[in-house]
This record gives C-alpha cells, structure tokens and sequence, in this order.
C-alpha cells in the first residue's frame, strides 16, 4: 500500500504536465519523483537502505535545481557535499553512514533553497512537502538510533509510527507542486 502511494504520487506528477505552470518545472519535479519511487521500491521492496538513500541524493539534487536561481553555484555546493561524502566514506565502516550525511547536506541545502525562493502557491506547497519530509526523516533517525546509541526504545517505536504520517501528506503536496494556480 505504501509503495502504491508512491506510485501514484509520479502518475499525478506525470499527469500534471497538462496543467503545469512551466515546462521546465515540470521536468525537475518528474525527475524528483521517479528517483522518490526508486527509492521507495529500494527501502520498502527490496529492503536496501543504501540503494534508498542514495537514489533519495539524486530527489535533492533534483529539488535543488528546480528553484535554484544560480545553477553554477548549486551545482558547486552538490559537488562538495558529494566530495565531502567520499572522503567521509574512506574514514567509516559502513558507507550508508557516508551516503546518509550526504544525503542530509543535500536535504539542508534544499530545504535552505526553497526558503530563500520567492513566494508563490507552487513554491508553498513545495515548502510545505519539504518541512514534512523533513519530519518524516527526523522519525525515520530517532526510530534508527537504537541501533547506534542509548536510546528510549519507546520513543523510537512512536517515531516508526509516525514516518508515513509525514511522508504521505508530503509526497502529495510535493506531486502537486506543478500545477499551475488561479491567483486571487
């Protein structure tokens, strides 16, 4: 069922080119999605968190890109985060460790990106998909951090069951982000 969503998030992302505000846009979001799909089939399917977050790099990098008014300069700031992971991978055990830093560097910077952006419905909706994919992601470490450190098995129980609380919703906002908006 959760994949399922997922899926259709891309159709509707798909089927908005037919009512997209821009063409351009458009395309960055139908990336964006197709890698939110691979990821999922990666996380939820086949059950490989490094496929997963790696292919979720390539959904910032491509949200990045969508609203970033100096190209050049975002694509330098991609190039160093992925620099940076590299490195961090030669020092660690387990290269998810490396691929998820790169990954929160990436989401930081989309994040950051979308804030400074200008305002319009689209951008707002996006903005809005984007704070709850960073909630969902927040649930998804504490409902990890078990695995790594003293952490209340309880809290990470309740953090598991609110991942797709956020997720879902932002994924729907975020599919819709292109269309194109009556003003009032």
């Amino acid at each position: 069922m959760k994949f399922t969503l997922i899926v259709i998030c891309f159709a509707i992302a798909l089927a908005s080119y037919f009512f997209c505000y821009s063409k351009k846009d458009w395309r960055y979001l139908v990336i964006a999605m197709g890698f939110t799909v691979l990821s999922d089939y990666s996380l939820l399917i086949t059950n490989n968190n490094r496929a997963g977050v790696f292919t979720f790099c390539f959904v910032h990098i491509a949200y990045i890109l969508r609203v970033s008014e100096n190209k050049t300069k975002s694509l330098i700031y991609i190039l160093v985060t992925i620099a940076g992971g590299m490195l961090l991978a030669l020092f660690v055990d387990d290269i998810l460790i490396a691929l998820a830093a790169v990954y929160a560097a990436l989401f930081i910077q989309n994040l950051a990106t979308h804030c400074r952006f200008r305002a319009n419905p689209n951008r707002a909706i996006m903005l809005i998909g984007l704070i709850l994919f960073a909630l969902c992601d927040i649930n998804v470490l504490m409902f990890n951090l078990p695995n790594f450190i003293d952490f209340p098995q309880s809290v990470a129980n309740t953090a598991h069951s609110l991942i797709w609380f956020f997720y879902a919703p932002a994924q729907i906002l975020l599919a819709v982000s292109a269309a194109a908006f009556r003003r009032v």
